[in-house]
């Protein structure tokens, strides 16, 4: 079970930033899928955010939208 994990957090691979289309604040990522391209617990992002790391978009009904970014500031 493992393994499938690990390969699908390697097939969800941050986009590369040479790609002029993709801007880097841009908020696109759902909490779910962020967490998933991180490999991490959604709860995660959630503390990331609460100590200040990093600070995701809100749309108009208040879910969370993380940028290219904020999920490059997460891997580094």
């Amino acid at each position: 079970m493992k393994r499938k994990e690990e390969s699908a957090a390697a097939t969800l691979a941050i986009p590369t930033t040479r790609d002029p289309s993709i801007h880097l604040d841009k908020p696109i990522y759902t909490l779910s899928v962020a967490s998933e391209i991180l490999a991490t617990h959604p709860r995660t992002l959630m503390m990331y955010e609460h100590l200040n790391m990093i600070k995701p978009k809100r749309t108009a009904t208040n879910r969370r939208r993380y940028s290219q970014r904020d999920l490059m500031k997460l891997q580094a």
